[in-house]
């Protein structure tokens, strides 16, 4: 998986569920990188939020968002749908601790 793809929150069914938006490059070596907006329902908005971390991509299109320095911890979990679209679902925060059992669902394309 190569290339730019936005990426936004699908109207989530559960309303405890954050809002995220933002771009994703993969660069096709292994890393992504990118920027994110985060809304949190009764929180002040993460605006502006970069980052880079190591991914793969199985054969079956399951791909994996690693936590930065852990390659066993899941950050997101992303399904390639095709070469310009993917669905994304966040596994873990970034401080290591699970999502809830309804995690947001986001659409990535290009």
């Amino acid at each position: 998986m190569s290339g730019v793809f936005s990426f936004g929150s699908i109207l989530p069914a559960e309303p405890n569920v954050d809002y995220q938006e933002g771009w994703v490059n993969f660069n096709a070596a292994g890393t992504v990188s990118g920027e994110s907006d985060n809304i949190t329902l009764g929180s002040a908005p993460s605006v502006g939020g970069t980052f880079s971390q190591d991914y793969s991509v199985a054969a079956n299109g399951r791909g994996t968002v690693f936590k930065t320095g852990l390659s066993t911890t899941p950050n997101v979990i992303f399904y390639v749908v095709s070469g310009t679209k993917a669905v994304l679902m966040k596994a873990y925060s970034g401080s290591g601790t699970q999502v809830s059992s309804n995690p947001g669902i986001s659409l990535a394309q290009k």
